[in-house]
């Protein structure tokens, strides 16, 4: 998988390969977490679309014929088969309208809305020998009318406004370079085919489809999230909503859902659980409203452990699968130096058993290393890619690979040391002069 990118944002260019493992790092405000947030607002956004907008349009019409007669909305309510047959005549209709599979749409239009009505009391008389008759063509006609309106609406034009949405909620209505007369390009390519987006005036103009997206992501970048569980949602972020979601997957509705996933994971986390319990030792349980670790609550929890039970919930409920994406925006900033090591040997055992595709933020040259050793460790060295972001002297960033020169990321990001260092050895000269 490869995204490239030109003028989102901070970024003026990048082109990314992400497959196993993407390392992106740089200092403060070089736009590093742009690439995670992109990749988030891209999957997410057009993840099953097509599936969505169906969805969309069938609630529309259907709330049209609820709101015109207290009679149909009590009737749907004792007769789940009548609405169970109602809403397979609105997929009919859909699909006829999208493949243009129809001589004449307001006919279409109008039999499926006297079809609908035919048990409606409030508009319909029998006559004596139990003919039916709909009492007002009127009737039928504005009801007609209103589901022309949605339905005809350009399914083009709902994509583009339903990726406009997420990318302006994502980068707070700043899509568009700093400069926003240069036009945003986003090419996200998978095996020869591309989805293409193209933002002017932070407003998608322009989506060109090819793939399919089906595979879910996720964005960490806060542990702090798993005291948020079961809170309400008010004020939390796309990407929040997201995971908290998945952490408080409630099966009691349906048993079976994700269950072969979870399964497959358990025996993940039996492969790698030795990492999970030096760090996470103990059963995580809900009682109440409450999530414990044993019996002490989220809450109350270290820093560092929530990062490691994040992981852990999302594979035990199944809701992380196999190549599913992860975007992981500076983790090791919550974890001992210990524990960066453990998180950065979890991350690259996840790709390995899990394939899953994973994008990391940092600025820690310590976790660049322990990525890069745990990765030749564990011989997916391969599936591991290192890239630097520098921004000029207008702040525009560029992003480049530096998997030949991996050392610049090391130079660069230790220079605050040496100047540590260098100030250590300055106080030790001025000591050594005054005596």
């Amino acid at each position: 998988m490869k995204l490239s990118i030109k003028n989102l944002a901070k970024i003026k260019e990048a082109d990314i390969e992400i497959d196993g493992i993407t390392v992106i790092c740089g200092n403060n405000n070089t736009g590093k977490s742009t690439v995670g947030k992109a990749l988030f607002a891209i999957f997410e956004s057009t993840l099953n679309i097509y599936d969505r907008i169906r969805e969309e349009i069938a609630s529309k019409i259907i709330n049209v014929f609820i709101k015109s007669s207290v009679y149909i909305r009590n009737y749907f309510v004792h007769h789940n088969n009548a609405y169970n047959d109602f809403k397979f005549d609105i997929d009919n209709l859909i699909d006829k309208m999208y493949s243009n599979d129809y001589n004449d749409i307001d006919l279409l239009i109008n039999n499926f809305v006297k079809k609908n009505i035919a048990n409606n009391k409030e508009y319909v008389v029998f006559t004596i020998t139990g003919e039916r008759i709909i009492k007002s063509d009127s009737y039928i006609e504005s009801i007609s009318d209103k589901i022309k309106k949605i339905i005809t609406t350009p399914i083009d034009s709902i994509k583009k406004e339903l990726i406009s949405r997420y990318f302006n909620s994502i980068f707070n209505e700043q899509i568009n370079n700093t400069d926003k007369n240069n036009i945003a390009y986003i090419d996200l390519i998978i095996k020869e085919k591309t989805n293409k987006i193209i933002f002017n005036q932070n407003k998608c103009k322009n989506f060109n489809e090819e793939i399919i997206i089906g595979n879910n992501i996720y964005y960490i970048d806060n542990p702090f999230i798993i005291d948020k569980i079961n809170n309400s949602s008010n004020g939390y972020t796309l990407m929040e909503k997201k995971l908290i979601n998945a952490l408080e997957k409630d099966y009691t509705n349906n048993m079976l859902e994700n269950i072969i996933d979870s399964v497959q994971n358990k025996e993940i986390l039996d492969k790698i659980g030795k990492l999970f319990d030096d760090a996470v030792n103990g059963k995580i349980n809900k009682m109440g409203s409450y999530y414990y670790l044993d019996k002490l609550r989220f809450e109350n929890l270290s820093t560092g452990i929530k990062s490691f039970i994040i992981i852990r919930m999302l594979l035990e409920s199944g809701s992380l699968k196999e190549k599913d994406l992860l975007v992981l925006d500076e983790p090791e900033i919550h974890l001992h130096p210990e524990w960066q090591l453990l998180y950065a040997e979890t991350i690259v055992l996840l790709q390995k058993y899990l394939d899953l595709t994973i994008t990391i933020t940092t600025h820690s040259p310590y976790f660049v290393e322990a990525i890069n050793g745990y990765s030749k460790l564990h011989k997916i060295h391969n599936r591991v890619n290192f890239y630097f972001a520098e921004a000029d002297d207008n702040n525009n960033v560029t992003i480049n690979k530096v998997n030949d020169n991996i050392n610049l990321i090391f130079k660069k990001m230790a220079d605050p040391l040496k100047k540590l260092r260098n100030m250590r050895i300055e106080e030790f000269d001025n000591s050594k002069s005054e005596e």
